[in-house]
Order: structure tokens, then sequence, then C-alpha cells
């Protein structure tokens, strides 16, 4: 079924069509979660939360000409980040509990301020590089997100977007120099 015939069914009600659509991308959701989060339950919470926003409020968040699919991936990146921001630490005590991969881990204050310091510093950094790729040209940010955020080769991109494998390289390499740009001007 069209994702866009599935969308206009999710707004008149059908949690049949929105099934459908969980089934359509909750791998790929979950795939990309997990680049962010690294943590199998949060990833799994916060990509069912997205779903549940989207029924929640399917008759206002999504306009005409926008893309579902870039708009289901647009707000996976927002809950990821958010749930950085809720799951960074947790105090007990004298300890801190970190969350993610190393959730059951416990560390001592002293020990780890410099740990957490750079946790919070790559945080903020990945912020004002996804503000920053925002700004990019849209093909260009579009290749990039599928290469580095979704995984894909570049002959997958190159078949999806229906441009050679040359054209997604190049510009691959023109996004990643921009990038790289804009973090050496935000270091200094």
């Amino acid at each position: 079924m069209d994702i866009d015939a599935l969308w206009k069914k999710i707004q008149h009600g059908d949690e049949a069509s929105l099934s459908k659509l969980y089934d359509m991308f909750n791998t790929e959701l979950n795939r990309y979660a997990m680049k962010i989060l690294k943590d199998h339950f949060l990833t799994q919470e916060t990509v069912h939360d997205v779903f549940l926003k989207i029924w929640q409020n399917r008759q206002s968040i999504f306009s005409e000409g926008d893309s579902l699919k870039n708009y289901l991936y647009r707000t996976t990146h927002n809950f990821c980040i958010d749930a950085l921001k809720k799951n960074k630490t947790k105090k007990a005590g004298m300890f801190i509990v970190i969350s993610s991969e190393e959730s059951m881990s416990v560390f001592e204050n002293h020990k780890d301020e410099d740990y957490f310091d750079e946790k919070i510093e790559n945080d903020e950094i990945a912020e004002a590089i996804d503000s920053f790729v925002e700004k990019i040209p849209t093909q260009r940010r579009e290749i990039f997100r599928q290469s580095s955020g979704e995984g894909m080769t570049n002959k997958e991109i190159a078949e999806q977007m229906r441009l050679s494998e040359s054209t997604v390289r190049t510009h691959l390499q023109f996004a990643r120099k921009e990038i790289e740009k804009f973090l050496n001007s935000i270091r200094h």
C-alpha cells in the first residue's frame, strides 16, 4: 500500500493502518535510534513513543508535501535527543548511574567527572552538528542522513534517489568537508 494512502487512513482513525506503518518502519527506526541511544530498551521505548505521538496527534502533525519517512526519522531523532538528555545521569547517593550500555555500572563521582564532562560536551557537539546539517542543501543533507544515520550504502542511496553512485560519493564528500569545517570553527 502507498504510504500516503496509509497516512490518510491513519488520520481518519484506522488503527490497522498505524500497525502497518509500524511494521514498515519499526526495524529501520530502531536501527537508527540504536545508533544514537546505544541502549536496546531505551531504543524500543523511544520508537514506541514516536508511533504513540503520531497516533495521538495524527490530525495535526503532518502537512501535505512533507515526506512521511523524513518526518518519522526527524521525530525519532528528536525523541532520541530528548531521551539522552533525560537519561544522561541518575544520581543515587554518592554514586552516579550511567544510562545506555553502561546502565548497570555504578561509579564514584570523583573518578568520573571528566567522563561526564566529556559526554555532555559530545552531546552538545552532536546537537550543533544536527543543527548545522539542517542548513546544508536538501539533496546533500538527505544523502548524508541516509549514509550516516540509516547506514545505507552508496549503492542503496543511489538506487533509492535515482542518482549515480559517483554523485552520492561527491555529495557525501562535500557534506563531510562542510561538517569538518564547521567542527573546526566551533572548537576554536
